[in-house]
């Protein structure tokens, strides 16, 4: 399957950034040298629509408003780029694994379990239960699973 990949709209070779700070609907359109470039030569307005942008765009976390937001790889959705380190890491430790934009799960292998932690804690019902019910269906199939695979072994 082709899948065309997405590039800048300026330069036509970076793929594009999500920055928070443009108003405009084209905040995901251009790369983050291009836009630096733009704004660097007195243009404070968006090069396709001409919406006003702000004089300074430096990217702020869309969660707290004030930490420079950051590339963080771990992030599986395409709001990767949107959020600081900290507010990430908040998320993480409050057991709030989803993105705040999309909503988009994001998987368990993400929480790094702490050494002081027990590593017990850190069983999980599998990823596909969601709801109670699922999660005693899952349950009661590994039980019997289980029965299945030792009750032969004990009756010999």
């Amino acid at each position: 399957m082709d899948v065309e990949r997405q590039n800048c709209e300026i330069c036509f070779a970076k793929p594009p950034v999500y920055t928070l700070a443009i108003p405009c609907t084209h905040n995901k359109t251009f790369c983050k040298s291009c836009i630096q470039k733009w704004l660097s030569v007195g243009q404070p307005n968006c090069p396709k629509c001409r919406a006003p942008w702000p004089k300074n765009i430096e990217s702020k976390c869309g969660i707290c408003r004030r930490c420079p937001a950051m590339s963080i790889p771990l992030i599986p959705c395409a709001h990767r780029n949107v959020f600081c380190v900290e507010c990430i890491q908040r998320r993480i430790a409050e057991r709030h694994l989803s993105c705040p934009k999309c909503y988009g799960r994001w998987p368990e292998s993400i929480v790094s379990p702490r050494a002081d932690q027990n590593p017990m804690t850190h069983m999980h019902v599998p990823f596909a239960a969601r709801n109670l019910a699922d999660q005693l269906f899952v349950l009661s199939s590994i039980v019997l699973l289980a029965t299945l695979i030792i009750y032969p072994t004990v009756m010999k």
